[in-house]
């Protein structure tokens, strides 16, 4: 026959922590609360790894459907005009080798540029750009030269302190650069009385 004090004993144990719990549980509340904890922060981790390597991926295969696929919305102004990819970042490992030559994004903002605008995608050819950035490498961005010193429209705009569409209206009614930028801009009306300044 077991004494009273035999029974308790038998009926429970205690964890590493020291803690006392039932012997039919191996974990006691603390325990158990600090191994879910455990496991949370491990899956979150992995989750969050994950996601990364994702947002690479979504980059890649964004570029492969914009020139390889006719049904995208985007194949005539990459793959219809004859922009492909290098053999190296298609087929078996193409990811991988993508990801081994541009890294990780930088951030959230930042997406696949072609330095050269009519060249192909390739490692000698791709950097990751800001939004901003990418705007100004495109064949529709007006590069000017004044003064010896060569920037887009929306930058001299900015430098001097107005929109961009001032600075173009200015233009396309024959003034000189240097009249442009010099010239202030109308506090009420915008261009608008710009419109009726001839060169």
């Amino acid at each position: 026959m077991t004494s009273p004090h035999q029974e308790v004993s038998q009926s429970t144990k205690t964890c590493k922590r020291g803690h006392v719990h039932p012997a039919h549980e191996n974990w006691c509340g603390t325990c158990r609360r600090a191994a879910m904890a455990k496991r949370r922060d491990e899956l979150r981790a992995k989750s969050n790894e994950r996601n990364r390597n994702n947002r690479e991926r979504a980059v890649y295969d964004n570029m492969r459907k914009r020139c390889l696929n006719p049904t995208d919305d985007h194949y005539a102004e990459y793959g219809g005009r004859g922009i492909k990819i290098c053999d190296r970042w298609l087929g078996i490992g193409g990811y991988r080798n993508f990801l081994a030559d541009m890294g990780k994004r930088p951030t959230l903002g930042h997406t696949i540029d072609r330095i050269d605008n009519e060249g192909n995608y390739e490692p000698n050819n791709c950097k990751w750009s800001t939004r901003s950035e990418q705007q100004k490498n495109t064949r529709r961005t007006h590069w000017i030269t004044h003064n010896g010193e060569t920037l887009c429209l929306s930058d001299w705009a900015s430098r001097y302190g107005m929109i961009p569409p001032v600075l173009t209206s200015r233009l396309k009614l024959g003034w000189s650069m240097e009249r442009a930028l010099s010239t202030p801009v109308a506090k009420h009306g915008s261009n608008l009385i710009d419109r009726w300044r001839k060169p």
